[in-house]
């Protein structure tokens, strides 16, 4: 794409992430799988050492990925922090 936004622009025809060919893969490895729906992927961090892989997708085609990460705001985290 040479324009726009690809997030924007991805279709149900491109992949999803719970069906072959793709496949997500490191899911006891110090991750909990949240949510996998389209093309959204959502973990839980279980260990500071994590694993994660996905495979399974076109290589004729470029594969752009967004990392955001989202704080918890509860007591565990607030005591990790020493608020």
């Amino acid at each position: 794409m040479r324009k726009g936004n690809p997030f924007g622009k991805y279709g149900e025809d491109d992949f999803r992430l719970l069906q072959p060919p793709v496949r997500v893969e490191g899911k006891e490895q110090g991750l909990k799988l949240v949510k996998a729906e389209r093309n959204l992927l959502e973990i839980e961090l279980r260990d500071a050492t994590f694993a994660l892989t996905l495979t399974g997708f076109d290589t004729r085609r470029d594969l752009i990925v967004r990392v955001q990460e989202e704080a918890k705001n509860d007591d565990t985290e607030n005591q990790l922090h020493g608020s």
